[in-house]
């Protein structure tokens, strides 16, 4: 997503309201799936998404 929108990993972060050194870690899939919530919330409400389409554009990335 964060290449979609042509963003850094540092104005990723800040969205998310997490460290540049944790978005690493989520993008190098080294993170449990069970990532807080609130990250959810933050790029649904940063990328004006409703939930679904959060999680159909990250499968979407995924299969490419």
């Amino acid at each position: 997503m964060r290449r979609k929108y042509k963003l850094t990993q540092k104005k990723m972060a800040e969205i998310c309201h997490i460290s540049v050194s944790s978005l690493r870690k989520i993008e190098r899939n080294e993170l449990p799936p069970q990532l807080s919530v609130d990250i959810i919330f933050y790029l649904v409400f940063y990328f004006k998404l409703v939930p679904k389409q959060l999680f159909y554009s990250l499968l979407e990335l995924e299969n490419n």
